[in-house]
């Protein structure tokens, strides 16, 4: 008790020094604002004991031969206090003639000599070693030691150890520097059942998806109770109330032990539905260039209706979504419901909408098309400088640029505002362009086989390679979004060759040009079979009006069949 009562005392006075430290730094403030503008004559670090004067220099901004600014200190100040490396901190600035010295006071915070886990049986030291943030050799900080245990403890309880408690040995921190987590593991904790009481209006399997928490199944589940995810199964299932309407609901939850040990339980969720809101009305308000009729029109919550929020989420997104698709892409939409006083279960849905100016479509900046040429991304853009800034067209040009092929990432971005004029930054991340695979194998049917295949989803018949370097290093005919496929499976009894190349847009209109040549030979028991063959298509695209996004399609085979060596 003594020990204790010590070791309280000391971090009591340490406390107190800090605090001193901190007024007397504020009442020198007061005092250094005087200096203003003297020469900084020199900078003096006193009370260091392991750590480098390089160190705190280097933290400090104020320099011999600078301007003196109060300003500078204070930030120096904070600089040395992020650091986490001292107790105290003092920077005391004193008038020599005409100029300043600056003199810098620090009491380091002691080390720690080690760090040690006890009591642990369920984890090793090493799992439980990762979840701490403290290591020997840095400052004593109480702040990381407490998240340590923190961390810890929920390690535990993540794995149904409800009863687990983690405590930091204050003697041996206090007296031998040393961080030792005392562990109590406990029993574990296993979810038999799981009961939702008080639900009348959804049935049990609609409301038991929105629970994370699993029952215990002997082999196949652990069923630990993890008292964090009970909170938040508890929370999902209010929200889903909430959302759908029953404004006043709230759902919480009780643990029901059996046995005298309270090893096993049943989780049961209590419900209070209470009663379920419609709309009254809608008040939009701030609409002028969108016309009130029509933006009641694209709302998915509708007078009468029941008042959903995730329906009011996207009564807002499609309000923002139709200013977006004329310009003004800085409209902000805001939704909100009242209560009335006079009718019961029944609310005033409230739309709040600050227009903002209307935006064209500046500069338009590609970025992330190493091996793309600039104008297969953008006409699959299909917006131009001077258009109105199209949001909704933004994010149809983002699906079209990943229907490609030739990217897995796309996003469209509106820059600053330049007297009306966005500049768009396109942002794309190419995907695997090239495919190379051999192979090969043996059947009763077809015989020994191999397999060569090369595509090329970036091709471009026109960059053809100007030395031999640039071909084997993958420099050369790439970069038009063009299709280039090569087949060839040589075997005993079948062999097939195949050639593909495919133009998306051929005169750079949207017309598609596939052409395909193939031979394929086989020998059979009665003859052997030669097939030699062409095949040509022509497909053009809609774009705009409506029969966008239609296609007519045209093509051709032309095919030469030869039976020989009949037997």
């Amino acid at each position: 008790m003594m020990a204790r009562a010590s070791a309280a005392q000391r971090r009591w006075l340490l406390a107190a020094l800090s605090l001193a430290a901190c007024v007397g730094f504020a009442q020198a403030q007061d005092d250094a604002a005087a200096l203003d503008g003297r020469p900084v004559l020199r900078v003096e670090v006193s009370g260091l004991e392991t750590i480098s004067e390089g160190f705190v220099r280097r933290a400090v901004k104020t320099r011999p031969g600078q301007n003196f600014s109060a300003r500078q200190l204070r930030e120096d100040y904070q600089a040395l206090v992020r650091t986490r490396k001292f107790l105290i901190v003092q920077l005391t600035p004193t008038a020599e003639g005409e100029g300043v010295v600056v003199r810098v006071e620090v009491r380091e915070k002691p080390e720690i000599a080690g760090v040690e886990i006890d009591g642990n049986k369920r984890f090793t030291d090493d799992q439980l070693f990762a979840e701490a943030i403290v290591v020997a050799g840095a400052p004593i900080d109480r702040y990381d030691i407490a998240r340590s245990r923190d961390n810890i403890q929920q390690k535990y309880r993540a794995a149904g150890y409800y009863y687990a408690k983690v405590e930091v040995d204050e003697d041996a921190l206090e007296k031998e520097r040393r961080v030792v987590f005392r562990v109590t593991e406990g029993p574990r904790v296993k979810v038999r059942k799981i009961l939702i009481e008080g639900a009348r209006s959804f049935a049990d399997p609609v409301l038991r998806s929105k629970i994370r928490t699993e029952t215990y199944i002997w082999f196949l589940r652990v069923g630990a109770l993890d008292i964090d995810q009970v909170e938040r199964d508890a929370q999902s299932l209010e929200a889903f109330y909430l959302d759908e309407g029953y404004l006043d609901a709230r759902v919480g939850y009780r643990l029901d032990f059996a046995g005298v040990d309270r090893t096993d339980m049943t989780l049961v969720f209590v419900v209070e539905e209470r009663a379920r809101y419609r709309v009254s009305e809608i008040v939009v308000e701030g609409a002028d260039i969108v016309s009130e009729e029509r933006i009641r029109e694209v709302m998915a919550v509708q007078p009468d209706g029941v008042l959903r929020r995730d329906l009011l989420r996207a009564s807002v997104d499609r309000i923002r979504e139709t200013y977006g698709e004329i310009g003004y892409i800085d409209a902000q939409v805001d939704a909100d419901y009242e209560f009335l006083e006079d009718v019961e279960d029944v609310c005033r849905v409230r739309i709040r909408i600050d227009e903002g100016g209307l935006s064209r479509f500046g500069v338009i900046t590609i970025r992330g098309n190493q091996n793309t040429k600039d104008e297969v991304v953008r006409r699959e853009l299909r917006f131009y400088p001077g258009e109105p800034f199209n949001t909704v067209a933004t994010k149809r040009a983002e699906t079209r640029l990943q229907e490609t092929g030739l990217f897995d990432e796309a996003k469209i971005t509106p820059l600053n505002d330049l007297r009306g004029y966005r500049e768009a930054l396109v942002e794309i991340k190419e995907s695997q362009q090239v495919r190379f695979l051999i192979g090969g194998g043996i059947s009763t049917d077809s015989g020994v086989i191999g397999s060569l295949t090369i595509e090329n989803r970036n091709f471009d018949i026109r960059d053809w390679p100007r030395t031999a370097g640039e071909f084997f290093r993958g420099r050369a005919f790439r970069g038009d979004g063009q299709r280039l496929l090569f087949q060839a499976e040589p075997g005993s009894e079948v062999t097939r060759f195949r050639i593909d190349f495919t133009e998306p847009y051929l005169f750079d209109r949207p017309l598609r040009m596939d052409l395909s040549a193939y031979l394929f030979q086989r020998g059979r028991q009665a003859y052997d079979e030669q097939r030699l063959g062409f095949r040509g298509g022509l497909s053009k695209r809609f774009e705009g009006g409506r029969l966008d996004g239609w296609a007519l399609e045209g093509s051709l085979r032309f095919e030469q069949v030869d039976i020989t060596n009949l037997r």
